[in-house]
């Protein structure tokens, strides 16, 4: 089962984080892909060690650093080297098909973020961490399945790409019989009543586990029939986020299967996400950096939207953080000499998260191919 450590919380803390003057974070992105056959010990160990090299090189060849920051880096690669040459076997790797490493010896900075995707190994020094691959991935969001059946109710959770057991309920009304001088009339009405009654039971206990954990979206695996009873129970703001209905009782396999059951339901949702996303960008919104650099600026925007993979360089202002893809020498806001930023989609990154703007990485739509890889749907 994949895991992920990637939180809202945690995004927010490496979006704000900035070395001390004239220091730098060391950001590595180690790919752990088991497809790639790197759940092997050996072989995780000669990408670690491909990795630290290339780090090693990236710090030698920071020239413009003075002594000191660049003694800070060289020791915060030979850190790293131990501590995954200690660790990556017991613990950090598992469930993890990808590693985020975030170092910066000077501020006591060392955070290690396991994620659910493969990711190419890459190695970054700058002033702030480098998070835009962490958003491409996106936020684990918790997802909910209840399965329902004329006995019980089961539910799950679900975290980014896991799925666990939660919670059940049972009843015994499925296993009677109509003997004892009841009518088939009266008994059908009877069972009735009590079905009605225990969907009342699996809504409850869906509702009551969603006021503990808010889920973004929720499955449900039962029958056409039950499936309208449960509705009937459930508020329209829950409904609202009931995603889909798939045939299942409550005694349906183990938690993977039942992932890989709901999977449809859950790329379809993406999908519809994601044209949601661009929809509101053509009704109020902006396409390209030219024009979607300022809007982070002015703070209007509400949703980044971001084709993966795009690297775009540009300008920044050290003061005030302005940024332009053009060749500007001077800041149009302070005056300030702009300094070169080798991917402004990382610069958007971080201003969007700082802002608590929603970042989505679109996997299943292209739209944004002929508009720098960059749109925003905007506040105001």
């Amino acid at each position: 089962m994949q895991t992920s450590d990637v939180s809202p919380e945690r995004l927010q803390r490496l979006a704000t984080f900035e070395a001390p003057a004239g220091g730098r974070v060391l950001s590595l992105y180690l790919n752990l892909d088991p497809a790639a056959n790197l759940a092997a010990p050996v072989n995780r160990q000669t990408a670690v060690n491909s990795l630290l090299d290339e780090a090693g090189r990236a710090v030698e060849g920071e020239e413009e650093l003075d002594h000191d920051t660049h003694m800070a880096l060289r020791e915060d690669v030979s850190r790293t080297r131990d501590a995954l040459d200690e660790n990556l076997d017991d613990g950090w790797a598992e469930g993890a098909h990808a590693l985020a490493l975030f170092v910066c010896g000077p501020a006591d900075l060392f955070e290690v973020v396991r994620l659910p995707r493969p990711v190419d190994n890459r190695v970054f020094i700058a002033d702030r961490p480098s998070i835009e691959p962490l958003a491409e991935i996106g936020v684990a969001d918790r997802w909910a399945v209840l399965l329902v059946d004329g006995d019980d109710a089961r539910l799950l959770e679900g975290r980014g790409d896991r799925l666990e057991e939660a919670a059940t309920i049972s009843d015994d009304h499925g296993g009677r019989s109509s003997a004892g001088g009841m009518s088939a009339q009266r008994y059908e009405r009877h069972v009735g009543m009590e079905e009605k009654q225990f969907a009342k039971g699996a809504a409850e206990l869906l509702r009551a586990a969603d006021e503990r954990n808010r889920y973004e979206r929720i499955l449900i695996g039962t029958s056409d029939r039950y499936y309208t009873l449960l509705l009937s129970h459930l508020s329209q703001e829950l409904r609202d986020r009931v995603i889909g209905r798939f045939d299942a009782g409550a005694d349906w396999q183990s938690p993977q299967a039942i992932r890989e059951k709901v999977e449809p339901l859950l790329q379809m949702d993406e999908t519809h996400r994601e044209r949601a996303a661009l929809d509101a960008v053509g009704a109020s919104g902006v396409r390209g950096l030219a024009d979607t650099l300022p809007a982070l600026y002015e703070r209007r925007v509400a949703t980044l939207l971001l084709e993966p993979g795009v690297e775009r360089p540009g300008v920044v202002c050290p003061r005030c953080r302005w940024a332009s893809a053009d060749e500007a020498r001077t800041c149009p806001v302070d005056g300030e000499a702009m300094r070169e930023h080798p991917n402004l989609i990382e610069w958007a990154v971080e201003v969007a998260i700082e802002q608590r703007a929603e970042v989505m990485s679109l996997r299943r739509h292209n739209d944004l191919a002929e508009h720098d890889g960059i749109a925003a749907a905007l506040r105001f």
